[in-house]
């Protein structure tokens, strides 16, 4: 067809599209990426919502406060990097990682899984809180986010015998 691929092909959606992503945390982060997540100050321009941000009470919930910068989901990029041994730090540092990755290709479907994952769960942290009243704990997150990836793994494993040799790690 003619008409296809015409649009600019973006860096993210191989991170966004990665064969290891849960499907649901696929949409969540291109949804990211493609930056209409609706947070607080984006919808403060069309009714009249308090921007403060939910979970850590500090500052104005945007999109890059929220999965970026807010002070009580950095220990949760930071467990998560200590799992699969990276030196980043925030999420806006493993975007760039993922962006600038040239390991081995099973190695960075796995870390784009566990991108994917993280961001799921914080946007589900911050609805759990809004919606429900329910305050999510930071452990019990990151073992969820731990324990999808892993799973997942496994279950892609049977596809693809590459991943077994990085699963071993991420088992400890």
């Amino acid at each position: 067809m003619w008409y296809m691929n015409l649009a600019d092909k973006v860096k993210w959606a191989r991170i966004a599209w990665s064969s290891l992503n849960i499907p649901r945390h696929s949409f969540m982060t291109w949804v990211l990426l493609r930056n209409r997540i609706p947070v607080r100050a984006r919808l403060a321009r069309f009714t009249n919502i308090k921007t403060q941000c939910q979970i850590c009470q500090e500052e104005e919930e945007t999109q890059e406060h929220l999965f970026y910068n807010c002070k009580w989901l950095k220990e949760v990029w930071e467990a998560i990097g200590q799992w699969i041994s990276t030196p980043r730090q925030s999420g806006q540092e493993w975007l760039q990682l993922l962006l600038n990755c040239k390991g081995p290709q099973h190695q960075k479907r796995i870390w784009n899984a566990v991108f994917t994952a993280t961001i799921y769960h914080i946007r589900d942290a911050r609805n759990q809180l809004i919606f429900k009243d329910v305050a999510v704990d930071k452990l019990r997150m990151i073992k969820t986010i731990k324990e999808e990836v892993v799973q997942r793994i496994l279950y892609r494993a049977k596809e693809n015998k590459s991943n077994y040799r990085y699963i071993d790690g991420l088992l400890r």
